[in-house]
């Protein structure tokens, strides 16, 4: 089992951006049933090269894409995991495919470690970017058409957490 915590700064985290799964996470998922329910999201590793990453989706972007940071503005904010809760819960907590992003990193925590680098890495495989194919087929996402030229900040500074 895993370390948990629900102060309310932690729990706030879940309304504004969530975190990223691990690829065996989000092949649970999947499996699960939750393919809809899950986003794409990318870490640009070069000005040719974007590494995709499924994640627990915003509200409204279920099956879609993270936004931008055009479409976010200044805003840091993607929206709440479709996974948290009106009762401020994480309805996977306990599944086995909590984003690791989640599991491994507190905003309580004053030491402020990043884990997203890691889970870029886990990404960077071709058995990764196959299940992100999986899943696009699942969801009826078009890969072919999708190609980000700005970053998800975050993704780009290697920071996922601001506050």
């Amino acid at each position: 089992m895993f370390k948990s915590c629900v102060c309310d700064k932690c729990k706030e985290c879940c309304t504004w951006n969530p975190g990223w799964m691990m690829p065996d996470e989000a092949e649970m998922a999947i499996k699960s049933g939750y393919a809809h329910r899950l986003m794409i999201d990318w870490w640009i590793e070069t000005a040719f090269r974007n590494i995709y990453v499924l994640t627990p989706a915003a509200i409204g972007m279920e099956g879609k894409n993270a936004l931008t940071d055009e479409e976010r503005g200044l805003s840091f904010s993607i929206g709440r995991c479709t996974f948290f809760s009106k009762d401020k819960l994480c309805q996977i907590h306990s599944s086995g495919f909590k984003p690791y992003e989640c599991v491994k990193e507190f905003a309580c925590d004053t030491r402020k470690e990043s884990f997203r680098h890691e889970i870029k890495l886990a990404w960077d495989t071709k058995e990764a970017q196959d299940l992100v194919s999986v899943w696009a087929s699942i969801v009826g996402f078009d890969l072919d058409v999708f190609s980000p030229k700005t970053s998800n900040i975050y993704s780009a500074l290697g920071i996922s957490n601001v506050w």
